[in-house]
């Protein structure tokens, strides 16, 4: 059953993607791992969202930086998926609005009213755009096109990690361990189909949480071989209010091969899984990973940071 999938993302699209450029005005210092910041800035400039990680997902290819200046620019991807309209449209009209628009003032917080908008970007037409209406779609009928490019032409695939992912190791694994000890530490923790089961896990949980459809039961996936897993585990951690909570998660780089059971249905999945994320703390950034084949070549195209490291 598992090549009958059954989950509907028509659900989740289309997806709308925006490249948003920021400069500085002021000298900052940040954590190595930037999207709770960004996640932050965001959440303030809404005046109220509940439903705000069933609808945006970011990327921060800064991450990594921690020096700022004055005059610096600041680059992130804001992803936005189906039912956000009135959520971008804020966000967008707020980012325009900046610094005046900016709540937070705290001169301890890294991203407040010390930063101005230089510049808004459809990422899918790279075209520069002032609104939500002049943005690119990506709809079903273009994953389904990029799902079935991968089905026809891939032999092999390397999954790379962009940012730290949080896998649930199998409950015969994790036994009564607690904590960050639950998740996926390293290569010893990883399999085919774990990492398969926990993809679709966090579709049909995103889809449950936003539409209330419940998925059939999980069956077990297609038979793909993993040939080579380099993980390792990173401590990290995000401020809520004064206390100080862990947000570690693995990255590294997975290598498969044998992919002739993976049906439409699950490349669709692998390939949406680039734009949305998986895993848990999915709507701060965490659980972003790019696919390429075994001779480099790839559909998703990651936003560039302003300036390289």
């Amino acid at each position: 059953m598992s090549n009958n999938l059954a989950l509907f993302l028509e659900d989740l699209l289309p997806l709308r993607s925006v490249v948003v450029t920021l400069e500085f005005l002021q000298p900052v210092t940040l954590d190595f791992f930037h999207q709770p910041r960004v996640t932050a800035l965001l959440k303030s400039l809404l005046i109220e969202c509940e439903v705000y990680d069933q609808l945006i997902v970011i990327d921060t290819p800064e991450s990594g930086r921690v020096s700022y200046q004055r005059g610096d620019q600041y680059r992130f991807n804001l992803i936005a998926l189906d039912g956000a309209d009135e959520v971008l449209t804020e966000l967008l009209a707020k980012l325009k609005g900046l610094p005046e628009s900016a709540p937070v003032k705290d001169i301890k917080v890294p991203f407040r009213n010390n930063l101005r908008l230089l510049a808004l970007q459809d990422a899918f037409s790279c075209d520069m755009i002032q609104s939500v209406e002049q943005m690119s779609l990506y709809g079903p009928q273009q994953l389904t096109e990029e799902a079935l490019v991968w089905q026809s032409r891939c032999e092999q695939l390397h999954w790379r990690w962009l940012s730290p992912v949080r896998l649930l190791q199998d409950k015969s694994a994790r036994g009564t361990a607690k904590g960050e000890a639950r998740y996926c530490h390293d290569a010893s923790h990883i399999s085919a189909d774990l990492l398969l089961n926990r993809l679709h896990d966090s579709f049909a949980d995103l889809i449950r949480r936003r539409s209330g459809r419940q998925e059939d039961k999980r069956d077990k996936p297609p038979s793909i071989s993993l040939d080579s897993c380099h993980l390792f585990w990173i401590d990290s951690q995000y401020q809520n209010g004064t206390s100080s909570q862990p947000m570690g998660g693995a990255s590294g780089l997975i290598h498969f091969s044998d992919l002739g059971e993976l049906s439409t249905a699950w490349w669709r999945l692998l390939v949406l899984g680039q734009y949305v994320g998986m895993g848990q703390r999915r709507a701060f950034g965490w659980g972003r990973y790019q696919l390429t084949s075994d001779i480099g070549e790839f559909s998703f195209r990651r936003v560039l940071p302003a300036h390289p490291l």
